[in-house]
């Protein structure tokens, strides 16, 4: 509901107004009249107005200084101008108070219709602007669940999508081809198609990594109750990776949305099984009752001691027959992407307990965290693993597979290269050839090639000052000149123009 106030000080004229409005749309309600322009701001101290209609001539206090104060203190009324007098003045005071319309009375009908209309957009898309913001500020943590914010009333429904395990390294470069799926992949757009003008409000946002999205919507009554799992078989469609959503079945306020977001993201991480898809709905009450699973998963205890104790003992044969039992009992009883994790995270702490020098265990708990952190599948689990099991923790430039990816990246750098193409190059998945490089030079093989290019540009145009920008890009494997340039400023502080001199 649209709530309007009406400041004229001729009774006639106000109950006029009143019923005009009234009775060309429902959605707006006519909550005060006020006398003049001091009666009106106390009622708007006391209320809350989206719509002020008003007079210019009245007693106490005109409707120029009304104007005035209602844009200085409450910005986003929308204000509109009621006046018998066609004065330059006084159409000079509406424009300055950014008044949506000048109107001379007496209204006629038509003219107040095709106002309503326009501020009913105004209101819509101010509304939205405003949970936009209020639940961004949320999600991202400026803002307190309890802060008010005028939007006490609004509830709203939310959906979480993981592409992937869900990351539990803050190491946002481990996963390079998440973010790939998502630019691929609108759920905004989805959503629309979906359910056209049953969403009264819908935004997309970046969850806590990469490989999150999360979209936070209000819908209408009249909106298939099944939509979510619908947009999630859609997105399914254009996959790369294996997707989990989580949803909530009933909306909450504004005020609890941070809180919904972190318990359904605990909720997804107790239910992630790598390699699988998955799909849930819950109440949010349901949300606040749940129980976390303890994380410490006491049963593994024995089959984690057992695995440390033989990767210890340096016997591949009997570490790799362990490996393949356990990968076995992952697949068989559906271990989650958390229990793997825990499992892993106590197979190191245990490596570290039973050697003499921790610094020169075979295996960290580090590499552990990061190789189950960024796995996509049981397979590509296993051959990062296995490779752990007998790879020291110090790698250099000695190391084949890293100083092969080096020497390529050096001699190939003016070439199109992705993950894929070290991938298909050199035989391991992307994320491990990721991982080893970083382990090795302390950055993803993305950021060495972008860091290489960037120096390359810059001995070009110090060398061949005449190059054209679009030239420079070219040689040195940008296919984009404007995404060139803006990288060049990103990494160096100036635009490529400006370092040219």
């Amino acid at each position: 509901m649209i709530r309007v106030l009406i400041v004229e000080d001729e009774p006639p004229i106000q109950r006029r107004t009143k019923r005009m409005i009234e009775h060309i749309d429902e959605d707006f309600c006519v909550a005060a009249i006020a006398g003049d322009g001091e009666e009106a701001l106390e009622k708007m101290r006391a209320e809350h107005f989206d719509v002020l209609f008003t007079d210019i001539r009245m007693p106490v206090m005109n409707g120029m200084k009304l104007m005035t104060q209602v844009r200085q203190h409450y910005p986003d009324c929308s204000i509109v101008v009621l006046s018998g007098y066609q004065d330059f003045d006084y159409v000079s005071a509406a424009v300055r108070a950014q008044a949506v319309d000048y109107l001379l009375k007496p209204i006629a009908e038509e003219t107040l219709e095709k106002l309503l209309f326009k501020l009913k957009e105004r209101f819509i898309a101010q509304k939205q602007e405003h949970i936009q913001l209020s639940v961004a500020a949320r999600l991202h943590h400026t803002l307190p669940d309890s802060a008010p914010d005028g939007l006490q009333a609004v509830n709203l429904g939310i959906c979480l999508f993981c592409a992937g395990a869900l990351p539990q390294s803050a190491d946002a470069a481990l996963f390079d081809e998440v973010p790939d799926i998502w630019q691929a992949v609108s759920l905004t757009a989805m959503a629309k198609s979906l359910c056209r003008e049953s969403l009264l409000f819908l935004q997309e946002f970046t969850g806590e990594s990469p490989a999150e999205r999360v979209i936070v919507y209000q819908q209408s009554d009249t909106i298939d109750p099944h939509w979510t799992q619908q947009l999630y078989h859609n997105v399914l469609k254009q996959r790369k990776l294996f997707i989990n959503c989580v949803c909530l079945q009933d909306s909450v306020p504004v005020s609890e949305i941070a809180s919904a977001y972190k318990r359904l993201r605990r909720l997804l991480a107790d239910r992630i099984v790598i390699g699988e898809d998955g799909f849930s709905a819950v109440e949010y009450q349901t949300l606040e009752t749940r129980k976390p699973e303890s994380g410490d998963f006491v049963e593994d205890a024995s089959a984690a001691l057992q695995y440390a104790d033989t990767i210890a003992g340096g016997n591949p044969q009997l570490t790799a027959a362990f490996r393949r039992t356990m990968f076995e009992r992952f697949t068989q009883e559906r271990w989650t992407h958390r229990r793997i994790l825990s499992f892993y995270q106590r197979v190191g702490t245990l490596l570290d307990a039973k050697l003499p020098d921790p610094g020169k265990a075979p295996i960290s708990r580090e590499w552990f965290y990061n190789a189950v952190s960024m796995a996509s599948s049981y397979e590509e689990l296993a051959e990062i693993v296995r490779s752990l099991e007998h790879t020291s923790p110090v790698i250099d430039e000695k190391n084949d597979t890293t100083a092969k990816v080096l020497s390529y990246l050096n001699a190939s750098y003016r070439e199109h290269i992705t993950g894929q193409t070290l991938a298909r190059k050199f035989g391991y998945v992307p994320s491990y050839i990721s991982f080893l490089f970083r382990q090795a030079y302390g950055q993803s093989p993305a950021d060495y090639l972008t860091t290489l290019r960037i120096s390359k540009a810059k001995e070009l145009m110090s060398s061949q000052p005449t190059l054209l920008i679009r030239e420079v890009a070219e040689q040195v494997g940008f296919k984009n000149p404007y995404h060139f340039s803006r990288v060049f400023k990103k990494n160096e502080g100036q635009w490529p123009t400006e370092y040219k001199g």
